[in-house]
């Protein structure tokens, strides 16, 4: 009967510690896509400076206007992309850290 306790203990502590990988195995996923983000919100952001160092042409509806104003969606969904992964990364590292520290 010993054995049958020390096993169930085993198992939940087993499974205690598949979850906690698991979270931060997502943790680090995050981590890269917040970072591929970054990237390419300061690609978006160079290219937005860029075009807003050209002078500004007679017409409003030219190509540029409109490019300036796709990459200006652009940042702006990145933006948000980036403060919804920062949110759920914030999310991540307290669950990792709350069983971290059940586990001790």
């Amino acid at each position: 009967m010993i054995k049958v306790e020390h096993l169930k203990e085993k198992l939940i502590s087993q499974a205690q510690e598949v979850s906690r990988l698991r979270s931060e195995l997502h943790r680090d996923l995050l981590m890269v896509e917040n970072e591929r983000l970054r990237q390419e919100m300061r690609r978006c952001e160079a290219e937005l400076q860029e075009l807003r160092a050209k002078p500004a042409g007679p017409c409003p509806g030219c190509e540029h206007s409109q490019e300036s104003a796709q990459l200006r969606d652009k940042l702006s969904q990145l933006q948000l992309e980036m403060a919804e992964s920062k949110g759920m990364l914030s999310e991540l590292n307290l669950e990792v850290q709350q069983k971290t520290d059940r586990l001790a």
